[in-house]
């Protein structure tokens, strides 16, 4: 009998760890995968831009980080695709002229200029991305 309750209070804890810590994890992910909306602006290839009015993309902001070569932007990622990518492009190009081809995501207007993303590796054309410097290789000296 002492044996079958000590198994039962066991087995017990290591349900309730598991169950822990499985929501541990599962809240961290939903964290990093949190769905948002953000603003979008149009620019051409000389980074004069217009806001395009009216307009929020559904998605969710992600660090991309090339260590090679030393440097990490932040990027957006549209739940809804390429197709969004092109619905947008397409409307800058209505809206302001066959120079604004890229549309690109913004909270506001203070924003840093970085691109949207086809997935985590590939981004859609952008009229500039800003980079941060992280050569983890190399530390950074500026002259």
């Amino acid at each position: 009998m002492k044996l079958n309750v000590i198994k039962y209070v066991i087995i017990s804890l290591l349900l309730f760890i598991n169950k822990s810590v499985f929501a541990e994890i599962a809240d961290n992910f939903n964290g990093w995968m949190k769905i948002t909306t953000t603003s979008v602006f149009c620019a051409n290839k000389y980074r004069t831009n217009h806001w395009l009015d009216n307009e929020t993309v559904s998605g969710y902001w992600k660090e991309y980080t090339d260590f090679d070569s030393g440097y990490e932007f932040y990027y957006f990622y549209l739940t809804e695709g390429v197709g969004k990518y092109n619905e947008l492009k397409n409307k800058c190009i209505e809206k302001f002229g066959n120079d604004f081809i890229y549309p690109q995501p913004a909270d506001h207007r203070f924003s840093s200029w970085y691109p949207f993303a086809k997935n985590q590796t590939e981004m859609f054309p952008s009229a500039r991305i800003d980079k941060s410097y992280v050569n983890y290789k190399t530390p950074y000296n500026p002259k």
